[in-house]
């Protein structure tokens, strides 16, 4: 796990969350949550959704930095995640943590709950962890909570421009090459040993 803040934005008490669409090997979104100094981060195949209905798999993937968290771009081929990568969402978050838990333990417990203030996720949100074992990926289950912001039968693909630059996936991946976090590029070094694309070869 890493450890390290390397960024300013985001505190202990407004801690922030990401949704990064990924069009990597497969397309994918990845959902994360800032705790305890690092984007804690899972791979959602399908995207999030906001029907209280429907149950998103999400599969949990190596920690990022915190300096991860507003990366938009192209990875080029032959780096961590060679793609295009768009801030879907973001915004800060409320970790909604039983009395006397730490961030730490509210996660190992595997059952959280929160409220999410992005500019296209909001309100009650959970996640469950179903599967942990030393021969399995860590697998969780995401999903929208009843209340005023949910939508039956909703489609992220209905909201596909980046929530960082209004730019849509043509747009960020014809723009001039910017500078990749240390993470991307050196990604042993930064403690990470599996690629989250290979996750994809579950069946969905």
């Amino acid at each position: 796990m890493l450890s390290a803040k390397k960024s300013g934005e985001g505190t202990s008490e407004h801690p922030r969350f990401v949704v990064q669409k990924h069009w990597a090997r497969t397309l994918h979104y990845d959902f994360r949550l800032e705790i305890a100094g690092h984007l804690v981060s899972w791979a959602v195949p399908k995207g999030p959704s906001k029907d209280p209905g429907v149950r998103r798999l999400a599969v949990r993937t190596p920690d990022h930095p915190l300096d991860y968290a507003l990366f938009e771009g192209r990875i080029p081929e032959g780096g961590y995640g060679a793609g295009v990568v768009m801030v879907w969402d973001m915004g800060p978050y409320e970790p909604l943590l039983p009395a006397r838990i730490t961030p730490e333990q509210w996660l190992d417990r595997g059952y959280l709950k929160f409220i999410l203030h992005g500019t296209k996720l909001r309100g009650l949100w959970e996640m469950v962890r179903y599967q942990k074992e030393a021969s399995a990926k860590e697998t969780w289950l995401w999903m929208k909570l009843r209340d005023h912001f949910a939508v039956p039968g909703y489609d992220p693909e209905t909201e596909p421009l980046s929530a960082r630059s209004g730019k849509t996936e043509a747009e960020i991946g014809r723009s001039e090459k910017m500078q990749l976090p240390s993470f991307v590029e050196h990604p042993l070094e930064a403690g990470v040993t599996n690629c989250a694309q290979d996750l994809f070869d579950l069946q969905q």
